[in-house]
């Protein structure tokens, strides 16, 4: 990989040169990524509306809070969208399984 040059004015700070605007600018590892999360949490939150969705930079998790009962919050961690998807319709089965449901009208 070539090292950008830098031209100097006499006295200004060094500039690096300008790109051209046919060329679009080369995209790191690391936004690419971001951008991939974005979709996908764009796309979980928008198929999960009872659920608030994070990613965890650190731990490289996405984490999924369901807390439609004050007293009992169900969280839930994945390494991928899929696999928390997965684990999210389990939670969601048991969830409606215990909650009582509405007496029928006669």
């Amino acid at each position: 990989m070539q090292r950008p040059r830098h031209r100097r004015s006499r006295g200004g700070p060094a500039q690096t040169p300008q790109q051209n605007a046919d060329t679009p600018a080369p995209i790191s590892a690391a936004a690419a990524m971001s951008a991939a999360v974005d979709r996908d949490l764009n796309a979980l939150r928008a198929q999960w509306p009872g659920w608030v969705i994070t990613w965890g930079a650190w731990r490289q998790t996405y984490t999924a809070f369901e807390c439609r009962d004050p007293f009992h919050c169900t969280v839930l961690e994945a390494r991928s969208p899929d696999q928390l998807q997965a684990a999210m319709a389990r939670a969601e089965l048991e969830l409606n399984a215990r909650r009582p449901r509405p007496a029928e009208p006669p």
